[in-house]
């Protein structure tokens, strides 16, 4: 069964929740806090080998910057209880969780089994999960304790190698998608213009006492009747707008005739007219 996690290369790392070594429920979600893995699973605490590695992990993170908290996640799992797992890591002063998987959950769910043929009952098995919680490579040497550290020392390099080039490729295809022109169609469409829409001509206007005027037509308007041959050669004559006649004023009240009395002063004075002279009449007999 050791082997079965050889089927996990590739694939997204199963959820876990397990009680911590200080009894508080520890879950595991791969790829949620962005960071890279290591999940290793160890027989027994306290015994050499398992302390050994265990003391490895610890040294490897005070020490090594890509161990550095804030860069990779460190996981311990074993089969012993909450107070063993508390134990071990007083004593050893480990800084990373350490999980009781009393039930083997874990174990079964990452296919790590019995070792030595059956020889042990769990196997020394350690997982490296990138940071998207994908499941990269895994390591099974239960003999060779000291391994361990020293492959997952490895990975992180890789991993961190990676990153970078992650980072440039991604500005890359942004520029090469705002480089790229919009499709256009093969043949250009005609552009449509729409038609002249004819001016109406305004209405004529009128005022009071004032004959209405006609404006005259535009000169590129052609005519649509023929002329007559008398007027084709005479522009036809153009209607001016004429002032407004005045009405004729009230005849003056003729002047009151002088009375006699006031006629004879007026003429006296001036020498009286000739008297013309007329034939004399015969009286009648």
């Amino acid at each position: 069964m050791s082997d079965q996690w050889h089927s996990l290369i590739g694939k997204t790392a199963p959820s876990i929740t397990l009680k911590n070594y200080d009894g508080q429920d520890y879950t595991y979600t791969p790829g949620e806090s962005g960071l890279p893995t290591a999940l290793f699973f160890y027989p027994e605490s306290g015994t050499y080998g398992c302390t050994r590695e265990a003391c490895q992990f610890r040294d490897a993170i005070a020490t090594k910057d890509t161990f550095k908290p804030g860069k990779v996640q460190i996981i311990g799992i074993s089969p012993d209880p909450v107070e063993k797992q508390k134990a071990f890591v007083e004593k050893h002063k480990l800084t990373y969780p350490v999980l009781s998987d009393v039930d083997k959950v874990a174990f079964k769910a990452y296919g790590v089994g019995k070792a030595m043929f059956g020889l042990i009952p769990s196997a020394r098995v350690t997982f490296i999960v990138d940071k998207k919680g994908i499941v990269r490579d895994a390591l099974d040497a239960t003999l060779n304790y000291s391994a361990h550290s020293k492959f997952v020392d490895k990975w992180l390099d890789k991993l961190q190698a990676e990153e970078p080039k992650e980072s440039k490729e991604a500005p890359k295809k942004e520029e090469a998608a705002a480089a790229t022109p919009a499709p256009t169609s093969a043949e250009p469409q005609p552009t449509k213009t729409d038609a002249p829409v004819p001016t109406p001509a305004p209405a004529p206007t009128t005022t009071e006492g004032q004959a209405p005027t006609e404006t005259p037509a535009p000169a590129s308007a052609p005519t649509s009747a023929p002329t007559e041959s008398s007027t084709s050669a005479a522009p036809a004559p153009t209607e001016t707008a004429t002032a407004p006649v005045p009405e004729p004023a009230a005849a003056p009240a003729p002047a009151p005739e002088p009375a006699p009395e006031q006629a004879e002063a007026s003429t006296a004075g001036q020498p009286a007219p000739p008297e013309p002279a007329t034939a004399p009449i015969a009286e009648a007999e």
